[in-house]
């Protein structure tokens, strides 16, 4: 869990709050899971709100990336920076699910 919190944080870092040179930025962080063991349903309906608030922030990221992507006269350094950008996002989001699936899967163990 510790490995994948770490990853959360700097894929975060490299993510929030940073305007590409294609002029998107990505304000939403990564929702930190609860800790399974104290969590109430309450506490985990609010963790998948947080994760679709997080993803559709990720979506309209991603949107702004690839529209940048299609401009012709974009040079190559900023387009494979923006690259970069949407594949530090798909980091971000699978290490966010790897975290969830953990976390839900302690909780239902927890819950019985």
């Amino acid at each position: 869990m510790k490995k994948l919190t770490i990853a959360l944080a700097v894929a975060s870092a490299i993510m929030c709050g940073v305007a590409t040179a294609a002029d998107c930025s990505m304000e939403a962080r990564v929702p930190a899971m609860p800790d399974a063991a104290t969590a109430t349903a309450e506490n985990r309906a609010a963790a998948i709100q947080e994760i679709k608030a997080y993803q559709g922030a990720l979506e309209e990221y991603r949107t702004c990336l690839n529209a940048k992507m299609r401009d012709k006269d974009l040079p190559d350094e900023v387009r494979q920076a923006t690259l970069d950008e949407y594949n530090a996002s798909v980091d971000a989001e699978e290490a966010m699910v790897a975290s969830w699936q953990e976390f839900n899967a302690a909780f239902q163990l927890a819950s019985k």
